[in-house]
């Protein structure tokens, strides 16, 4: 654990380092790097979170019954539920939710690669999870 607190705290003075021609920090410096330093961990505790969850998807659960048919159906319900609503979504913004979710690229590498403003990918990432929300709404009430 020693070594990740580190390799954060490493890229919290990378950045500063990278940016120093356009940063601009208006508040005390021990406020701007305690909070670099929150923002990258929590950044780094999501990863890790992604990636446990995707591992544990891959990995099949040892089987000792057949499942649950109900369970199977719900499932199938929700996966269907899902895609259709991805479907539904404009193709940007399908393809920007795709980026960060399946491909775990941050909003910063999406807006590059498809060379727009990160706020451009906040909102779109924003409306994507709120049709999936509402989506899981409409279904959990039938």
């Amino acid at each position: 654990m020693k070594e990740v607190a580190e390799e954060v705290v490493q890229d919290v003075f990378f950045n500063i380092w990278k940016n120093r021609e356009t940063l601009r920090i208006r508040q005390s410096i021990q406020s701007y790097l305690y909070r670099a330093a929150y923002n990258n961990s929590m950044m780094y505790l999501r990863k890790m979170r992604r990636e446990y969850f995707m591992e544990d998807l891959s990995r099949p659960e040892p089987s000792v019954d057949a499942p649950d048919p109900s369970q199977v159906i719900q499932l199938d319900e929700v996966s269907n539920l899902i895609s259709q609503t991805l479907e539904s979504l404009p193709e940007r913004c399908r393809e920007i939710f795709r980026m960060n979710r399946q491909e775990g690229l941050k909003y910063r590498e999406i807006a590059q690669k498809l060379s727009i403003s990160e706020k451009t990918v906040e909102a779109n990432m924003g409306k994507a999870l709120k049709a999936l929300r509402n989506s899981m709404e409409r279904y959990e009430q039938e």
